[in-house]
């Protein structure tokens, strides 16, 4: 019964462990567009569009807010709480 319970384990950790780690991608994103919107620096776009005119428009705050500074504690509060999970995750 022992092997059986030993085999789950990766299977009921490794979700938890992809999300954790899918987050940093939009922590990086998210904390680099908030940088470059409240230090007013130019944001790297890579020729994909107009980020500009993306971050400076009317809908790129919500109360006062930069949306970038939502995303970025949103991914930072989903990788918390996978790594949360995993750390009380039953051995």
């Amino acid at each position: 019964m022992s092997a059986s319970r030993g085999a789950a384990r990766p299977l009921q950790t490794a979700p938890w462990l992809l999300l954790a780690f899918l987050g940093l991608p939009g922590i990086a994103v998210g904390g680099y567009l908030t940088y470059s919107r409240l230090a007013d620096q130019a944001t790297a776009c890579g020729g994909i569009g107009q980020c500009e005119l993306v971050q400076t428009s009317e809908y790129s705050a919500i109360a006062g807010v930069p949306v970038a500074l939502l995303g970025l504690l949103y991914f930072a509060v989903i990788s918390l709480l996978a790594l949360a999970r995993l750390r009380g995750a039953p051995g």
